[in-house]
């Protein structure tokens, strides 16, 4: 199996086993029910979700046009303190909430990570990963968990949860 650019250095500083991603994912407990990560493309801002209400909102870089952030429903599938070399570009943590395999057998990751160019957030400059400060992403992985779904909206963050 091929793995491409950054995802293969997220899979090989991660220690990911690709083929075991669905087992890594835990039923969610009662405490975490109305728990979830909401991420705007278009506001450019991660909001996490307690208890139907916004626990904290945080500015974000998302995907180039070429390789842009997916929109949809996700679910938190793992989940690492300190993804690579400590000045790497994956920061302080990384959340992976997607993983797919392209036709040509390609796999791509998806995740939520700290960045060692913090002045980029708020622009669209990834490879399709949201990207965050590194206190703010250290805040988010604090009180996450595997199996949190993570939604991804193109508009703005949902006024109900504020």
């Amino acid at each position: 199996m091929l793995i491409y650019g950054v995802a293969a250095a997220a899979a090989i500083f991660l220690g990911v086993n690709l083929h075991h991603a669905a087992s890594q994912r835990a039923a969610l407990p009662n405490s975490h029910a109305d728990s979830r990560i909401v991420v705007s493309l278009s506001e450019r801002k991660l909001a996490v979700i307690k208890g139907g209400r916004v626990a904290g909102e945080y500015p974000v870089a998302i995907g180039k046009p070429d390789t842009p952030t997916p929109a949809g429903e996700f679910h938190v599938n793992h989940m690492q303190s300190h993804p690579g070399p400590a000045a790497g570009v994956f920061g302080a943590r990384w959340i992976e909430f997607n993983r797919r395999i392209a036709p040509d057998g390609v796999t791509h990751l998806d995740g939520i990570h700290g960045t060692n160019a913090p002045q980029l957030i708020g622009a669209a400059v990834s490879h399709g990963c949201i990207r965050m400060s590194n206190h703010d992403v250290e805040e988010v992985f604090r009180d996450a968990f595997v199996g949190e779904p993570v939604e991804i909206v193109d508009g703005p963050i949902d006024d109900g949860a504020r």
